[in-house]
């Protein structure tokens, strides 16, 4: 009988680890790496200033961020923030199956713009409100097949603006695309598409519980 109990008592404290162990890896999923580094410029130096796919693809590749240029095996949509002031967001949204995660990045550049600083790295991270109903928003408001922004939105617009982009990049199995939009949620009232994109980055914003969608909303007065 002493053997049965000191037998089961065993297997019982094997169970309750296990489901230490998955609770563990579960809060745990969301990796910080806060270390801060600078990344010099090196042959994208001369395209630094345009912030296109040849650019970013090798900023991707400076800050350690995956490759996603020549396809992915399941969808990713890439996000580039540049806020004024700094710090500067990239964010990626990773799907999995039937699951995903995002991961967020901040940084900036150096005083003399010949490297990038790169503060934090957050891996894993899930959206507040869950990857399903997260998923759901990002296929009803289009983002993986929204078309660039309107050039002529730029006659439309203002010395107020600021002119800040927002850069996509999307990529799948057999596809990679890239778009942009200037200033969403200052053109929002003059283009449906670009009131979509503002639509969705300040819902991205509230799923991340972090304002890496920062719009210059004390400078506009709505019409």
């Amino acid at each position: 009988m002493p053997v049965r109990f000191t037998l089961l008592c065993f297997l019982f404290a094997i169970s309750c680890k296990s489901k230490l162990l998955d609770d563990e890896q579960y809060h745990s999923q969301v990796l910080v790496d806060t270390t801060r580094r600078a990344v010099l410029y090196a042959e994208d130096s001369r395209a630094k200033g345009n912030r296109k796919e040849p650019f970013l693809t090798n900023l991707s590749r400076l800050m350690s961020l995956p490759a996603i240029n020549k396809g992915t095996s399941e969808e990713y949509i890439r996000i580039w923030f540049w806020n004024l002031p700094s710090p500067d967001f990239v964010v990626g949204i990773r799907k999995q199956g039937s699951q995903g995660s995002l991961e967020v990045c901040s940084f900036g550049s150096s005083a003399n713009g010949d490297s990038v600083i790169i503060y934090s790295k957050r891996l894993g991270v899930l959206p507040k409100s869950g990857w399903v109903a997260f998923a759901d928003s990002l296929r009803q408001l289009g983002v993986s097949n929204m078309p660039g922004y309107n050039e002529e939105l730029k006659k439309k617009g203002s010395v107020a603006c600021h002119g800040a982009f927002v850069n996509f990049e999307v990529s799948s199995q057999d596809a990679y695309r890239y778009y942009e939009y200037l200033d969403p949620y200052f053109y929002r009232f003059v283009d449906s598409n670009s009131s979509r994109i503002d639509q969705f980055l300040l819902y991205l914003n509230r799923e991340l519980n972090l304002q890496v969608y920062q719009p210059a909303s004390k400078l506009f007065l709505e019409p």
